[in-house]
């Protein structure tokens, strides 16, 4: 294993602090032991909008859970197991073969009991060129300190904290013992719900109009539909259409295309969700879905 992974010999990774010597190859109650295992890495359409966008989210599930909930979707996966061995250098490759394939992230599911061999897989991919933003997809059950561990490496964590930080619901439906340490009002003095608005500033050259999206892929399929016999004409109007699934924006050159553009032309790119300015506006026209109850905890830390 490479140096940079410090495999627990007493683990302690989530709030159950088992203590189990991993190093020893010795699992705890999430499953998980001395090498890294994970059961499916591939695009996924089906997350939250604004994860899986158009091209999809680079969703890789790992094995283990430390909840196991009864009622959970990937159930085989978390509670049972389900996976493959691999090493981290195999990790990063994954990283890097899903961001060729378009994906807009990088999303780890159930990450947290192989935090240290996936930060370790992350830096690898990194000097290999990952650029994409990661997604840190959690039932809750972790610790401030592990949290705090994925800072500089995550960049959105999406964490269900109602449902894991009731000791009585846990007891009921994913066999947690104790209840955890932290409540969100503590959390709120290391990590804030507030969002700013971005702001979009000139900051280099104006990008060329071709360095905004990546059309190969976009008219290969199209060259392949147009030439293909036994087709209808309204089935291949239709596969055009959806051919537009496989152009790759290029955001940070969009941003500062958009900075360089007079008026009317921000509107609509705004509009297109090609940048957002106004959150608000964002989930009118349906590029991002808020819940109520995160609208409510916005509204009142705005308060404040």
């Amino acid at each position: 294993m490479p140096k940079t992974i410090s495999v627990p010999t007493r683990c302690t990774l989530c709030p159950r602090r088992c203590g189990a010597d991993r190093a020893a190859g010795r699992t705890g109650f999430c499953g998980a032991g001395a090498t890294l295992k994970a059961a499916r890495a591939a695009l996924h359409h089906w997350e939250e909008p604004c994860i899986s966008g158009t091209r999809g989210s680079g969703t890789v599930f790992f094995s283990g859970c430390t909840l196991k909930c009864c009622f959970c979707q990937n159930y085989p996966i978390s509670a049972e197991g389900l996976g493959k061995e691999i090493t981290v250098e195999h990790l990063a490759e994954i990283f890097l073969n899903l961001q060729a394939q378009g994906a807009h992230n990088i999303n780890l599911v159930t990450p947290g009991q192989w935090q240290p061999w996936i930060i370790a897989a992350l830096d690898i991919a990194r000097t290999k060129g990952l650029r994409l933003p990661i997604v840190c997809n959690t039932g809750g059950y972790e610790t401030v300190e592990s949290v705090e561990a994925w800072r500089g490496y995550i960049d959105i964590l999406t964490a269900d904290w109602d449902k894991v930080l009731t000791t009585s619901w846990g007891l009921d439906w994913g066999e947690v013992e104790t209840a955890a340490e932290e409540t969100p009002q503590e959390l709120s003095e290391k990590y804030t719900l507030k969002i700013t608005t971005p702001i979009y500033e000139v900051k280099g050259d104006k990008p060329d109009i071709s360095e905004l999206v990546d059309v190969v892929k976009t008219n290969a399929i199209i060259d392949e539909i147009n030439a293909a016999d036994g087709i209808p004409e309204d089935v291949k109007g239709f596969l055009r259409i959806a051919a537009a699934r496989l152009y790759r924006f290029n955001y940070e050159k969009i941003a500062e295309y958009y900075a360089h553009q007079p008026p009317e032309i921000q509107a609509i790119m705004e509009k297109l969700a090609l940048v957002i300015i106004d959150f608000n506006k964002a989930i009118e026209n349906g590029y991002v879905r808020l819940t109520k109850e995160i609208e409510g905890l916005l509204d009142d830390e705005s308060d404040e």
